[in-house]
């Protein structure tokens, strides 16, 4: 019995194991494209190629970005579409430089909790000397903190590239729902791609960021259908076990 029992447990396991390999490729389901992974669409649509894509022209400072539109929607997206990122950066920004100040006494408390070269290099950039417990040196060095937050923010938003998203109408791409969805494709900054997807859900948008890679999606493919027959025989021979023993 005991012998039995060793054997069953070990054919759970390698069936554990087969089927936690397998939900890394199991793709999100459902009927509705804002939920549900699209992938498999669009490399099976024929009418798609690598030319419908950034990776179509080799380029390495912009990125495919996969939003999903309501079809009777995506005329006011392409009249929206060149302020969506100005209209999220503003509302951003003014919500930083409101939290600076409070950032500022966090950074410094970082600072000299950490040591080391950041808070050297912080102590004398602005003329602080060494640290001290007073409430004047205290001051001076929130204000000094904050100063540097302030400097560290206009260097951001300098830059930032001014075109997010290239201007053009979204290229469909042939995938839709019931619910009269639609997958469009956009052409976005590469850095600045995840502000995009922000941006857009901000706007009641669902996107993602997209490479093309048929030969990757080919290979986990395989993977998928060769997990999903090993997974199959390995529960067909749990059963037996567990019947033949018990």
């Amino acid at each position: 019995m005991r012998r039995s029992e060793e054997m069953l447990k070990k054919e759970t396991e390698v069936h554990n194991q087969i089927k936690t390999k397998l939900g890394i490729y199991i793709k999100k389901e459902g009927g509705n494209l804002t939920t549900r992974d699209f992938t498999d669409d669009i490399y099976t649509n024929k009418a798609l190629q690598v030319t419908s894509f950034v990776e179509g022209i080799g380029s390495e400072l912009f990125t495919n970005l996969l939003v999903v539109l309501p079809k009777l929607k995506l005329d006011l997206f392409i009249t929206e579409q060149d302020m969506i990122m100005a209209e999220y950066y503003e509302m951003m920004d003014s919500n930083e430089l409101k939290r600076v100040g409070d950032h500022a006494r966090t950074r410094l408390n970082e600072l000299k909790e950490k040591q080391g070269n950041d808070l050297i290099h912080f102590l004398e950039k602005f003329g602080l000397g060494a640290v001290e417990a007073t409430h004047e040196w205290e001051e001076k060095a929130i204000k000094a903190a904050h100063k540097a937050i302030v400097e560290e923010f206009d260097s951001k938003k300098k830059h930032r590239m001014p075109v997010v998203i290239i201007p053009g109408n979204p290229l469909p791409l042939g995938v839709e729902d019931k619910e009269n969805n639609a997958v469009y494709r956009l052409v976005v900054y590469k850095e600045q791609a995840e502000d995009v997807v922000k941006a857009l859900r901000r706007k009641g948008y669902t996107s993602r960021q997209f490479v093309y890679n048929i030969e990757a999606w080919q290979t986990e493919n395989q993977e998928r259908s060769m997990l999903k027959e090993q997974l199959a025989n390995k529960t067909t021979v749990l059963r037996q076990t567990a019947i033949s023993n018990f």
